[in-house]
């Protein structure tokens, strides 16, 4: 990721999240992209997201999510983004 985006928002609907989770996951470690923090939405069982976390993903919304708490939980991992990378300066 070129720009050091400080937040990563995939949208999957296809049932292959963990696939695609795990892989993504995987290229931003092999990139040395370790900072981003990593959203994902979709149709994802309940069951899921405690795998998804487990694997580094920082939030998960599913159908329904009330939009404020998305937007929330955005300006949140963007601020904790610019602290982290502020402390490392």
């Amino acid at each position: 990721m070129a720009e050091d985006a400080p937040v990563l928002g995939m949208s999957v609907h296809s049932g292959a999240h963990l696939t695609i989770m795990s892989r993504v996951i995987e290229l931003l470690a092999r990139y040395e992209v370790g900072d981003t923090r990593i959203l994902v939405g979709g149709i994802i069982p309940d069951a899921d997201v405690l795998a998804l976390e487990a694997m580094g993903v920082h939030a998960v919304f599913t159908p329904g999510a009330d939009i404020s708490g998305i937007v929330e939980t955005v300006h949140r991992l963007s601020a904790a983004f610019d602290t982290t990378t502020e402390s490392a300066c």
